[in-house]
């Protein structure tokens, strides 16, 4: 499935939302979710999709996940697996440029200045 597809799903699962809730305007279901009326906007035509938590408040001002809507929870769990990948991602970059200022910092002789010792290293490269 593609991301277009992806967001089409989350649009649909958006709009069953609005429907369930009984709110008659797109700004109601927003203020009722406490959430900007510009953001439902844009989910509900698949131009981006909710995070976990603004799906969450969607979801409550609602009163419930719609039966039937599997598709677009399914949909919506990819969407927060790919982000929780992303914040590992950066969490394993981040511990990895610690670990890195830690090697650096243990390469400097007394006196000799970090810098010194990073170019070093980037020039060996």
């Amino acid at each position: 499935m593609t991301r277009t597809e992806d967001r089409q799903e989350v649009a649909a699962f958006v709009r069953e939302l609005f429907l369930r809730s009984g709110c008659t305007t797109w700004k109601e279901f927003a203020d009722r979710a406490g959430v900007l009326r510009v953001q439902v906007s844009n989910w509900q035509r698949g131009l981006g999709a909710p995070d976990a938590r603004n799906l969450l408040r969607l979801i409550h001002a609602s009163g419930g996940i719609p039966d039937g809507a599997e598709a677009g929870v399914d949909s919506v769990s990819r969407y927060e697996r790919d982000v929780q990948h992303i914040a590992d991602c950066m969490a394993a970059i981040a511990e990895a440029a610690a670990q890195i200022a830690v090697k650096l910092t243990d390469s400097c002789a007394p006196g000799q200045e970090l810098a010194a010792v990073a170019s070093g290293i980037s020039q060996a490269l």
